[in-house]
């Protein structure tokens, strides 16, 4: 298997944790116990194929590398989510702050 693909997973992984916290928010933000039990069932549904695909990219790369595309990956997506499904709006400060974690963590890969 191609390195693109063990990152892949990573990545994949990622996506899976940020739609469990998506499903986490909205469990919390339910009146109704159907949508509550619905909600909590998908979230440990997408938490289960986050640590799946995790635990794939970690048996192909170092725990760093894997983490760190997990990370990223997830900020993005978290980003991408709490604009479509929650109308936040992401500020300049939010901005520089990825920028500074994404700095960081390309630091800390570089001396991998």
């Amino acid at each position: 298997m191609s390195s693109f693909l063990h990152f892949f997973n990573s990545v994949v992984a990622g996506f899976f944790a940020c739609l469990s916290s998506v499903c986490g928010k909205m469990m919390s933000d339910s009146s109704s116990w159907m949508v509550f039990v619905m909600y909590f069932v998908l979230n440990i549904a997408l938490t289960a194929f986050a640590i799946v695909f995790q635990t794939r990219a970690l048996r192909h790369l170092s725990t760093l590398s894997a983490t760190a595309t997990n990370l990223a990956s997830n900020f993005i997506f978290t980003s991408v989510f709490g604009m479509l499904v929650f109308g936040e709006i992401l500020t300049l400060r939010w901005y520089i702050g990825y920028a500074v974690i994404m700095f960081g963590l390309t630091m800390i890969m570089r001396g991998d």
